[in-house]
């Protein structure tokens, strides 16, 4: 279903500019609805005026298309975006890259229309003209009969009817031409409306409409993990309203720590941390402009995915863009590390039945991976901080394993070990609690403190990619240890573990 790229949308609405005579091509308020099967599925897609914006030098008219479709016997919500239409007399264009002649309504009987480049390779001979009543509709009309250079001279050539106003009855597709008759997806306009012609049981979208950041109490709990099963739980916690100057819609973020994993997998088990909430920043809003910000108040080892890309990240109260929900096809996204060329959407159903949005992005060499996304209204599959992210670090990962608006459970990872509760593995006194590392960042030393209660302990540092660089059995409440030597490595991690075998997991920034 990838492929289901429109080129024509049936004959749009776009303003009519220069025009010299009546035309009824392009009314305020238009919309179309087509049925199509194919050998994947079948579905129905709707295109709907969005108003009008300057393409080419020329005013077009938007027409933001949305689809159901079901392959499978599985169904799903997309939306494919925004396609633009000109209109100059009764001939019309259609936006790639410049302007392509869709129809033209000066033709008579036996004149030539010569297909677009990016169809299959063909003609139309005009063989008739008239005036018909289509769904009443007064309309003008063209029969044409299509001849493609690749359907052997044996096969009839495929006729159809092209209406002005409305357009062809079939859609007309890169990959399938007018009803071209070797395609493997066929499509059928099923009805047209707008507001000179209303028509309600045509009123259909499948456009779930923009849904902005909560403004309500919002929970969202994550996970990071690394190759070697080891993970611990945190949460984002946004209460309250705050202010940004030059920003709307600002409300305060906090962070907590929520779990340290204490077994490999795939046993999950988990020691539960009851640290009070943190403020770290704010998350702001412009709804108009679907853009979420964030900005930075305090910043602490712990308080960010672990595959973070810290160029991307605000300093110390500083506001960036964190999100940009009104991309189309083609832009990038100058701001966030690779993939950064945003290529689409579709949509998902979350746990309360709504759909949200999600944007996927390629990287550039044009690789899509479908585990990276943005998701409207909550922030990405990753985490909150989702585009902030850099998804090429592969042996450690952040995820986004739930998120609650209000208390209600607005959407879950199947496949979770934990979302909001977690499995309690000992009811022994917390190691992350009896543990300090510090300073944090450091550029030279590092002082481990850890109460006496929890000696002797293995201190281990990691790289970020797993790799073990030290390990030293702890046998005093302050230990200092050199970390210059890892200098390279940016971001360490320090596992912990006493002698009972409770654990606690830091991260440790080497300046």
């Amino acid at each position: 279903m990838k492929n289901l790229f429109p080129f024509l949308l049936a004959a749009c609405c776009c303003t009519p500019l220069f025009s010299q005579n009546t035309t009824t091509w392009f009314v305020p308020g238009c919309q179309w609805r087509y049925q199509y099967e194919s050998i994947l599925g079948f579905g129905e897609e709707v295109f709907q005026d969005a108003g009008t914006e300057v393409i080419g030098g020329e005013i077009c008219t938007k027409l933001h298309r949305t689809a159901y479709h079901v392959q499978f016997s599985v169904g799903w919500y997309q939306d494919h975006g925004y396609y633009y239409l000109f209109a100059r007399n009764d001939s019309v264009f259609w936006w790639q890259n410049g302007f392509q002649l869709l129809y033209d309504f000066t033709l008579l009987p036996g004149d030539t229309f010569y297909l677009p480049p990016y169809l299959p390779p063909g003609f139309a001979v005009i063989d008739s003209v008239g005036t018909t009543n289509w769904q009443g509709i007064p309309l003008r009309f063209q029969d044409w009969r299509m001849f493609y250079d690749n359907i052997p001279p044996d096969i009839p050539p495929y006729s159809t009817r092209v209406y002005e106003r409305v357009g062809a009855e079939y859609l007309i597709y890169p990959s399938a031409g007018m009803g071209y008759p070797l395609s493997e997806i066929q499509y059928n306009l099923t009805c047209y409306r707008d507001d000179e012609y209303p028509l309600p049981d045509c009123d259909l979208t499948y456009d779930p409409g923009y849904v902005e950041f909560p403004a309500s109490p919002a929970v969202w709990s994550e996970e990071n993990d690394s190759w070697w099963c080891y993970y611990w739980g945190f949460q984002y916690v946004q209460i309250g309203d705050t202010i940004v100057p030059g920003y709307s819609n600002s409300k305060k973020l906090y962070y907590r720590p929520t779990y340290q994993g204490n077994h490999a997998c795939p046993t999950p088990s988990a020691t539960i941390f009851h640290e009070p909430l943190e403020l770290i920043g704010a998350l702001s809003q412009n709804i108009a402009e679907k853009k979420v910000y964030f900005t930075l108040y305090k910043y602490t080892n712990d308080i960010f995915p672990v595959n973070l890309d810290f160029a991307s990240l605000p300093g110390i109260g500083e506001t960036k863009l964190l999100y940009d929900f009104d991309l189309e096809p083609g832009e990038s996204v100058a701001w966030k590390p690779q993939p950064n060329l945003f290529v689409g959407n579709d949509s998902i159903q979350l746990d309360d039945g709504t759909w949200r949005r999600r944007y996927f992005f390629a990287n550039e060499l044009g690789e899509i991976d479908s585990s990276y996304y943005w998701l409207e209204g909550i922030g990405g599959g990753h985490s909150l901080f989702t585009s902030y992210i850099n998804p090429a670090v592969t042996d450690v990962g952040s995820v986004l394993n739930c998120f609650r608006e209000n208390n209600v459970l607005k959407y879950s990872r199947v496949d979770a070990a934990f979302c909001d509760s977690v499995v309690v593995a000992t009811t022994e006194p917390l190691l992350n609690a009896q543990v300090q590392l510090y300073p944090n960042p450091t550029s030279g030393s590092v002082t481990l403190e850890i109460q006496a209660e929890a000696l002797p302990a293995l201190l281990q540092l990691f790289d970020a990619q797993g790799k073990l660089l030290h390990r030293q059995e702890i046998m005093a409440s302050s230990t200092s240890l050199d970390v210059s030597r890892w200098s390279s490595n940016v971001m360490l991690f320090a596992r912990i573990q006493s002698a009972d075998g409770r654990q606690a997991g830091k991260k440790l920034t080497v300046e």
